[in-house]
């Protein structure tokens, strides 16, 4: 005799998360994704990579240097992100991966100082951190299509969603990084 109809008035209905300058656990993710299904929410945007940290250990040859040199507590192993993402599935809830590309490389230079570009505002005495110094990938170089293309096909092989939606970032390019360096800007 009653027939109710209840959908949610939008599609996407998401929640960002940035993990890569905020380390959360595996539990508080859960909790987060369980109280996101509560409220109707389907998007778990999960911010892992910026100038600050490179925030998941993806297993592969060339791409597990990544987190070599971060202490295990600023990171995400790969049974770590599986789990969260399968957790997120079971709640209705999809986890969109970002790798923040080709700005925020910062983080990247720890493991491939050849493919980033960085400019420093105060190169001497100031700390090689953000904000004094800003860095992308350099698109000059092979090796960073190469790095990536090993990245990116060990993430699809351990996260299948990743197949059909990853986020690259791409915003907050630092352009004055590539016009600043001479070969870059001439290219």
């Amino acid at each position: 005799p009653i027939k109710i109809l209840d959908y949610p008035r939008f599609l996407h209905r998401g929640f960002l998360i940035d993990s890569a300058h905020h380390y959360k656990s595996v539990e508080f993710l859960k909790r987060l994704i369980f109280s996101m299904g509560l409220m109707k929410m389907n998007t778990l945007h999960w911010h892992l990579t910026d100038h600050q940290n490179f925030a998941i250990e993806v297993p592969g040859e060339f791409t597990s240097k990544f987190t070599a040199s971060q202490d295990a507590d600023t990171y995400y192993n790969m049974t770590d992100v599986q789990a969260i993402v399968e957790y997120g599935r079971k709640m209705g809830v999809h986890v969109l991966i970002e790798i923040d590309i080709p700005g925020h490389a910062l983080s990247w230079e720890k493991a491939y100082k050849n493919i980033v570009n960085v400019h420093c505002k105060n190169a001497v005495s100031a700390p090689r951190i953000f904000p004094n110094c800003n860095a992308n990938l350099d698109p000059t170089i092979e090796n960073t299509y190469f790095v990536l293309e090993k990245l990116l096909k060990n993430l699809k092989q351990y996260i299948p969603s990743t197949n059909t939606l990853l986020h690259l970032g791409g915003d907050e390019v630092s352009f004055n990084t590539w016009k600043l360096t001479p070969s870059l800007f001439s290219w």
